[in-house]
């Protein structure tokens, strides 16, 4: 939304009302979205995998919910998913939960690749259909990797070389004028002390 927080209305993976919570979804967002206004100005979008983005609201292009999405989430536009399930296999947003007998953790991770793979395969894919003027596709599982399994470099270095590798495919295949590679936050030791801003201001009765 290239908005903050007290702008566009999501503070955290909950929203309240009184003692009453729910997972944060698109319609708590109170702000558009940048493939909102470039659809206003008449340019197409493919969008994959952004998280708070279910349900989607119309816009020129395509768009896969990505975290906090219930899993086989509605998509833009209506049947995507399933054309995404014709053309690539199956498409998850999740890993597979654990059932009766606890997934061990190798079964977990080889998820986790092909979480990462199929991100990658949905944007080429949907690039091709749609001939977007933006491509927009996020990697969770760089951020996964490092809470579900702390201290192991191998696997760290596995997410990071299958999204190298799924960016490399993009590029190659799409081919765009500008690229921009971001993270939302980093990865890195914690040394046990934090500041809480605004529990430091309610303390002193400056925010209620």
């Amino acid at each position: 939304t290239g908005t903050n927080p007290g702008k566009h209305g999501v503070f955290d993976f909950l929203a309240f009302d009184g003692y009453d919570w729910d997972l944060v979804n698109a319609t708590h967002v109170r702000r558009r979205t940048l493939w909102e206004y470039l659809d206003e100005a008449g340019y197409t979008s493919v969008v994959v995998n952004v998280p708070v983005t279910a349900p989607p609201r119309p816009f020129d292009g395509a768009l896969v919910p990505g975290y906090l999405a219930p899993e086989g989430p509605a998509c833009h536009p209506a049947g995507l998913l399933a054309d995404l399930h014709d053309e690539l296999g199956e498409y998850r947003v999740y890993a597979r939960r654990e059932t009766d007998e606890r997934r061990d953790d190798d079964a977990k991770f080889a998820d986790y690749l092909d979480l990462t793979h199929s991100r990658g395969a949905a944007t080429r894919y949907l690039a091709e259909r749609f001939d977007p003027d933006l491509g927009f596709v996020q990697f969770q599982k760089t951020d996964a990797v490092f809470h579900d399994f702390p201290g192991d470099d191998e696997k760290v270095r596995a997410v990071y070389e299958a999204v190298d590798e799924e960016i490399t495919a993009i590029l190659d295949e799409c081919d765009p004028d500008t690229v921009v590679v971001a993270s939302d936050h980093g990865m890195g030791p914690y040394d046990g002390y934090e500041f809480r801003v605004n529990e430091f201001l309610r303390d002193r009765d400056l925010v209620a």
